[in-house]
Formats: structure tokens, sequence, C-alpha cells
């Protein structure tokens, strides 16, 4: 349950959609912004991938699959895998710090498919807001360690599995700002120790 999400493992036609959905949600206000191409790229993996689906999402920047046939498609999907892509629509559609009335409908449709409740959402939504003050601020020390485990723990007890929280290594949305103090609070968290393989 608490082992990290690791994209590289899921299935192709999993990790299409769950990248589909991401572009998806950007291009729901009608434009895709640098923010949120940074964000998508961020967490994107397509190592293993076939020569053919790397294509199709590199064609997913021009033209972005549907978003609900995307979200159908994972309606089944590992519980981490859906939590995981939630917490990105979220990110993403937040990327430009404002949300328009067709990523709120976007989140709305998102948050029924894939069996996200009231409270969880909320609780991601915190989540999201904590990471993007913590970006805002650039700074890695013990206020954004703390306000990391704050945050964490608030999904924690609506029951979003901190592992979704952790893609490819990094936690979402965050680069080197308050990324090792970060890693550090959500590792101890996940049962990854205090030392995170990638981070020097």
């Amino acid at each position: 349950m608490n082992e990290a999400l690791d994209l590289a493992k899921v299935s192709e036609s999993d990790r299409l959609a769950f990248y589909g959905a991401l572009f998806a949600i950007a291009l729901a206000d009608n434009s895709i912004d640098k923010e949120e191409v940074e964000l998508i790229f961020g967490v994107m993996d397509l190592e293993g991938m076939t020569e053919s689906a790397k294509r199709q999402v590199q064609s997913y920047i021009i033209e972005p699959p549907s978003l609900p046939t995307c979200l159908r498609s994972l309606k089944a999907a590992d519980e981490k895998l859906r939590y995981s892509l939630m917490i990105n629509l979220v990110d993403v559609a937040w990327a430009d710090d404002e949300l328009d009335p067709n990523e709120k409908k976007a989140i709305d449709l998102a948050q029924h498919e894939l069996k996200i409740s009231n409270e969880q959402l909320d609780a991601i939504k915190k989540f999201i807001q904590t990471i993007r003050e913590i970006r805002v601020r650039g700074v890695d020390d013990d206020y954004a360690a703390d306000a990391m485990k704050t945050a964490a723990a608030g999904l924690s007890a609506v029951g979003v599995p901190i592992a979704a929280v952790w893609l490819s290594g990094s936690v979402i949305g965050l680069s080197a700002a308050g990324i090792t103090s970060g890693l550090a609070s959500l590792g101890a968290l996940i049962g990854l120790g205090g030392m995170i393989p990638g981070i020097g």
C-alpha cells in the first residue's frame, strides 16, 4: 500500500490515459500554458514505452485526447494511480493561479470518474496549495518540511495514500525548492527511510 507509485511499472495504456488526461485538463481553458506543460513534463516518464506510444504522448501537446475517455479507461486502475492522477489534475488546473469554469467542470468530472470523495478532494486541494506556496517561496528549509508533513497528514487522514504523491522519485510539483526536506519527510511517511534515491 505504501510503496511509491512508479509510472514506469504502470501499463502503457494506463500511462497513455494518465498523460492524456493531464494534457486534456491543461487545454480545458482553451490554452496550454508554459506552467502547465512544465508540471506535466515534471511527472512524465516515457521509459519502457514503445516508440508509437511515445509519439502518441508527443502528439497530445498539439491535440490532447478527450478527458472523459482517459478517465473512463482509468476507472478500475490501481488506487494509487487514480489518486495520483487526481492530485496532478488539480495541480495542472491551478498552474496559472486561476480555475476557469471549464477546468472546474473537468475537476468535477475527474472526481466522479475516479471515485474521489469531497473530503479527499478538499485535502488534495489543500496539499496542492501547500506545494504551490513552497514552490513560490523557493526555499528548502524546515518550513517546507513541516508544511509538507502537515499537508501529507491531511491526505492520509481522509484515506489518500501518501504514495500517490510520490512520482518518479520526486514530490509532485516540487523541483529543487523544498525538495530535499519535502522528500525526506514524505520518504519517512511512506517507509522509504531517510535516504531518497536520486537526491544528492
